[in-house]
């Protein structure tokens, strides 16, 4: 499924990734979450689904000043996305980044 891809492509930079939520994390610790929210968008035509896209957002916890982790996602989402925004970014401890894209999901549609 292309949102496992996903998922793994995040994880490949290193940071801790999963999917939806973390029961526990570590403090300190650079860590993300993807989550899917909304309903898919569709493009219809010849009477089926010729394109399906879903929301996702990404959060992203970091702390220090290092940009390293922020640039890693960027380059994933580039490569992963239709498009994103980074639609959110919150400074306490930690710095929260919140980038909200497109995924294309199309392929996952195709029959066997």
């Amino acid at each position: 499924m292309i949102l496992d891809n996903f998922l793994t492509a995040l994880q490949s930079t290193g940071i801790l990734f999963a999917r939806d939520a973390w029961d526990d994390m570590e403090p300190n610790t650079n860590y993300g979450v993807l989550v899917i929210d909304g309903k898919p968008n569709c493009i219809w035509g010849d009477n089926r689904i010729v394109y399906q896209s879903v929301t996702a957002k990404v959060y992203l916890y970091t702390f220090g000043d290092d940009k390293t982790p922020i640039k890693a996602v960027q380059q994933v989402l580039t490569d992963q996305c239709a498009s994103y925004v980074l639609s959110n970014s919150i400074f306490h401890e930690d710095i929260m980044g919140k980038f909200t894209c497109q995924v294309d999901v199309t392929a996952d549609l195709a029959v066997v």
